[in-house]
């Protein structure tokens, strides 16, 4: 059994013992444990959830099952955004946008195409963007051609690029079709409001209890804060302004659901504590 306390490499050391005899055996660095990927931090981002997503302008979809513009953020993988066949086709170009639901910082676009091993609708050139503004998109993040397969299409994106709204427009089909169709669409990335920063999160921020029922006990040192709070799948449940002059700020959780939050605190030279408990 071996439990790894922080992340780094560690060195494993064997020994069997058989018959009064004992064998040892050192392996250097044998185990890396590494952070989890996740949206609190952008060293390390992690895969968007799609709780507060919607899709909020497309050009053509079909209206049946499966077919609506909806099936490319649902999480299943069997359903699909189609454009218009059953009563006719509409003409290319073809284009899909997507409320993120809030600001990140996106650093791959990911393009499912259909699994059910059909090629109709499979797009090859695309434009690809992302804004803060539905009425300006500005210049494409990317541009380029996907190839011709079922295996996922990641767009990277190496600097990360930040927005709310992201906005897909596809130039052409892989057999010249008029039809565009996708099975999911998926994004990896973090909090815009979280900086890259070796160290983001402040071993001078405790909270207890941990488990929490009612109310949670935050230290913070003396200062003004923007203080937010949310869910593990990133969904922001509450956002005040915060003084803090005393050792210990004490939150209201009372009207939480049961699960694990984080709270970020921003103060006001930007500085941002980062720290996660557990509501039970």
């Amino acid at each position: 059994k071996i439990v790894l306390g922080q992340t780094g490499k560690y060195s494993i050391t064997l020994k069997v013992t058989s018959n009064g005899k004992t064998t040892e055996k050192r392996i250097d660095n044998m185990i890396e444990a590494r952070p989890c990927p996740s949206v609190e931090t952008c060293n390390n981002p992690a895969r968007l959830s799609k709780s507060e997503w919607e899709v909020t302008d497309f050009d053509s979809e079909e209206v049946g099952d499966p077919g609506r513009a909806t099936m490319a953020i649902d999480g299943d993988l069997s359903t699909i955004w189609h454009t218009r066949w059953s009563s006719g086709s509409d003409p290319y170009p073809h284009n899909i946008s997507v409320d993120l639901g809030r600001k990140y910082k996106v650093f791959e676009f990911i393009y499912l195409p259909r699994q059910d091993g059909g090629e109709n609708g499979r797009i090859a050139d695309y434009e690809f963007y992302l804004s803060d503004n539905q009425d300006n998109w500005g210049t494409p993040i990317s541009i380029g051609k996907f190839e011709n397969t079922a295996a996922p299409k990641v767009v990277k994106i190496s600097n990360g690029s930040e927005g709310r709204y992201m906005k897909l427009v596809a130039l052409s089909e892989v057999n010249g079709n008029a039809w565009a169709s996708a099975a999911e669409f998926d994004f990896t990335g973090c909090y815009a409001d979280v900086s890259a920063t070796d160290n983001p999160t402040f071993q001078s921020v405790t909270v207890v209890p941990i488990p929490a029922s009612d109310f949670l006990n935050v230290s913070l040192p003396a200062d003004s804060y923007q203080f937010n709070i949310y869910t593990s799948t990133g969904q922001l449940v509450s956002q005040t302004k915060m003084i803090s002059s005393r050792e210990m700020e004490r939150v209201d959780i009372s009207g939480y659901k049961n699960g694990i939050y984080t709270i970020m605190a921003i103060n006001s030279k930007g500085v941002k504590y980062v720290v996660r408990f557990i509501k039970n």
